[in-house]
């Protein structure tokens, strides 16, 4: 059988030192550890200033500011926040009027609804799928959709 793909051309191919690559992560910009007994400020100020840790301490710079702006702060989340155990400093930042509108997806509701029926959520779901069950318990299915109704 013929092979339907051009075997590739090395000869145009030319390697470089890495001294004259412009590369966008430093050593120096790396975290330090945090230590026992320093605050959450402290912890922050660990994190290193590129990428995700630059991009979570503007986004609490940015939600900080619009607050003790009394602007509005609408946090989208999806279901990962509330079945991870988070909903407690969600609500906390929605009483402090920090956070002024929560906006989900399905399975926000879901997590949402579950844990304040009976106190906890988040099947299985590689074993739910294998068998057949997922999405398939019948109480948060039975109160959504007469809530709905």
């Amino acid at each position: 059988m013929k092979n339907p793909f051009k075997s590739l051309d090395y000869r145009k191919l030319k390697t470089y030192s890495i001294r004259e690559r412009h590369s966008k992560v430093d050593i120096k910009d790396f975290s330090t550890p945090w230590e026992k007994g320093q605050n959450f400020s402290s912890f922050l100020d660990t994190l290193p200033s590129i990428l995700a840790g630059n991009d979570l301490r503007c986004v609490i710079n940015e939600i900080s500011l619009a607050a003790k702006s009394n602007k509005q702060v609408c946090f989208a989340m999806g279901g990962h926040v509330i079945k991870t155990g988070m909903s407690p400093i969600v609500i906390d930042l929605m009483k402090k009027n920090v956070l002024t509108m929560i906006s989900m997806n399905g399975s926000g509701i879901i997590h949402d609804l579950e844990t304040a029926m009976v106190g906890r959520t988040s099947e299985d779901v590689a074993q739910s799928l294998d068998d057949g069950s997922f999405g398939m318990v019948k109480e948060t299915s039975a109160f959504l959709n007469q809530a709905i109704k």
